[in-house]
């Protein structure tokens, strides 16, 4: 038998994870809303601003091991009263940036080319809209990057039902108009993606003797 490794983890019943992102987890306090990033192998905490919202999901735009002083954080964030909305926070910064959507709710965010990209419950994605909305309302979408920098976007309906099905389409640029459109995923060759809530990656593999 492989023998098992015991990683710490914060308490979950104070804390609650709302993401993962180039090995680190992200936790919002339940209580007082503080939040933090922990590296489970590291064993090490980088302690972030508070947000007095409800973080559904967290994702960093570089890696805080490798560059301590120069990486972002992104937020998805619930509110009932004042819409959903993206909180940023710069590096250096105390405090957070918000930009409330008051119309279609976002579903994910990913640092992708420089940027921030967010997808919405009707499948559009903030900046580059290259597909109608959805005519489904019981869907999820979220953002992955492929190991080779290739965005994709996976639609999932009826995430909780036996019968969900799921679709995948890779970002590309119009080979007549230049600009940015979505195609049909039917095949990820060497890659497999691991899609969750509050977790995605995409990782390559290889069958042995093949």
């Amino acid at each position: 038998m492989r023998p098992k490794i015991k990683l710490p983890l914060p308490p979950i019943l104070l804390n609650r994870c709302c993401g993962s992102s180039h090995g680190w987890l992200a936790f919002q306090q339940r209580r007082f809303r503080g939040i933090f990033l922990f590296h489970p192998f590291f064993g090490e905490t980088i302690n972030l601003p508070s947000l007095e919202l409800y973080i559904d999901r967290i994702t960093l735009s570089k890696n805080p091991s490798t560059s301590p002083r120069d990486f972002e954080v992104a937020a998805i964030c619930k509110n009932l009263d004042v819409g959903d909305s993206l909180a940023i926070l710069k590096p250096g910064n105390k405090a957070w940036f918000l930009r409330v959507f008051r119309g279609p709710r976002p579903c994910d965010v990913i640092y992708y080319n420089e940027r921030y990209s967010v997808v919405f419950c009707e499948g559009i994605i903030l900046s580059t809209d290259a597909l109608p909305p959805s005519k489904s309302t019981a869907l999820e979408f979220y953002l992955v990057k492929t190991t080779t920098n290739e965005l994709l976007r996976v639609e999932r309906s009826h995430p909780l039902k036996p019968d969900s099905s799921v679709k995948i389409c890779k970002l590309v640029t119009s080979p007549t108009t230049q600009t940015f459109m979505f195609v049909d995923v039917d095949d990820l060759g060497d890659e497999v993606l691991f899609v969750s809530p509050r977790f995605h990656v995409c990782l390559g593999f290889q069958i042995s003797g093949m």
